[in-house]
């Protein structure tokens, strides 16, 4: 297919121009909550917390309380 066409006579330019200025503020929109996101991630750091596993006290060995440890972001 030659660039020539793939041209649509029949939308008009100010419809083009219209979706294109949605779409660029629509993923500048986006770019600022991953930036927001990443930032407050970065600035907390890793943070661990204990689990809410009820384990038999006959079945707990010196140490495990460290296997049970969460990050506070998991992929």
């Amino acid at each position: 297919m030659l660039t020539a066409d793939g041209v649509s006579p029949t939308v008009a330019s100010g419809t083009v121009l219209a979706s294109l200025i949605g779409f660029t503020l629509l993923y500048a929109a986006l770019g600022v909550v991953w930036f927001l996101l990443l930032r407050r991630y970065v600035r907390e750091g890793v943070r661990t917390q204990v689990a809410d596993v009820v384990v038999d006290d006959a079945a707990r060995h010196p140490g495990d309380d460290d296997a049970e440890a969460l990050l506070s972001f998991q992929y």
